[in-house]
């Protein structure tokens, strides 16, 4: 993790604590309430703080993961004032209302900020969750090998000949197979 990821990390949990004070002193003294998402953001930030503090290297994805969150209003750094009937009024650091569920247009916008300082660690979660594993890669690989490796087998020389003339043109998985085929042929 590097000292810009770090840095980066340090001041949106700065920031995310501010709002926490906000929200703390809302309730306190002008009477909004403090909702079950509340509660959770606090007791996730407060996680992932001490986590910050004693397993850095391993705690790199948890603010990205606590933005995630409050985007869809998981954990929410605001206070409400329930009205009498339906509605539920939220009030967040800046003074605009968000009403549950849904998108939080404000935390969307913290993200993008984030993900623009810190593009690295968001390339990197992003790969991590939606790219397949060595072995996941590595059972795939073999797969199509194999797969074309049957079908070159059946190839006479000539065939071959120009397979292997014409191996820039084929995948990485049919070069490996053509190499293999016209190997075992050239032994017999």
């Amino acid at each position: 993790m590097s000292k810009k990821s770090k840095i980066t990390d340090i001041v949106f949990l700065a920031f995310f604590g501010y709002m926490i004070l906000v929200c703390i002193y809302d309730f306190l003294y002008t009477g909004y309430l403090l909702s079950i998402n509340t509660y959770l953001a606090i007791l996730c930030w407060l996680l992932v703080v001490l986590l910050k503090t004693k397993k850095a290297s391993s705690s790199q994805y948890l603010v990205l993961m606590l933005l995630i969150a409050s985007i869809f209003n998981i954990i929410s750094f605001s206070a409400e004032i329930i009205s009498i009937g339906t509605n539920i009024y939220h009030r967040s650091l800046v003074g605009l209302n968000f009403y549950y569920p849904g998108i939080n247009p404000f935390m969307v916008f913290v993200l993008i900020i984030y993900s623009c300082i810190n593009r690295k660690g968001v390339y990197d979660a992003y790969h991590l969750v939606f790219s397949p594993s060595d072995k996941e890669a590595a059972i795939t690989y073999k797969k199509k090998v194999d797969f074309y490796y049957q079908k070159f087998a059946e190839y006479d020389s000539e065939q071959l000949q120009k397979l292997a003339e014409d191996i820039e043109e084929y995948p990485f998985e049919a070069k490996a197979a053509i190499k293999k085929v016209t190997g075992e042929k050239a032994l017999i």
